[in-house]
């Protein structure tokens, strides 16, 4: 999907969000979030749900669809960043174990949620967003992140 800012073009495709403190909240998934999910997946987002699945809830989340993958510390999560098209690819994070991907992805968005945010993440965000919901909408309101990156 292409978003144009004034000076610069995006072609994002795939988008790699963190479940527990990220994704969820206290371990659940707000019903607004699900929506805007299955709304990234109908414009053609490759959406992959990473977890070292802390709460033991990742398998619930099966049956939104999501791709899970397990990992087990920072450098399979940074490994699996670098095994997509980094130009093309969104990360969504907030904990400091994170870095490593925030700096491949083309574009790194920190949600600071209900679950806090680690203050060096902040260093390597392109953008910070109060909630996962808001963090979504900008794609799927690309005026949003195109306002957003304008230079």
């Amino acid at each position: 999907m292409e978003f144009v800012t004034n000076e610069t073009s995006y072609d994002l495709d795939s988008m790699v969000i963190d479940l527990n403190w990220t994704l969820t909240v206290w371990g659940e998934i707000e019903n607004a979030v699900i929506d805007s999910l299955q709304k990234l997946q109908n414009l053609w987002w490759n959406l992959y749900l990473l977890t070292w699945n802390q709460r033991w809830n990742a398998d619930i989340f099966e049956k939104y669809w999501l791709e899970i993958i397990k990992v087990k510390n920072a450098q399979e999560k940074e490994d699996f960043v670098l095994s997509l098209d980094t130009k093309k690819c969104v990360a969504i994070w907030n904990a400091r174990i994170d870095i490593g991907m925030f700096k491949h992805a083309e574009i790194s968005i920190a949600t600071l949620q209900a679950e806090w945010i680690h203050s060096k993440i902040l260093d390597y965000a392109d953008i910070i967003v109060p909630s996962m919901n808001d963090a979504l909408s900008l794609f799927i309101d690309k005026d949003r992140f195109c306002a957003t990156m304008k230079i």
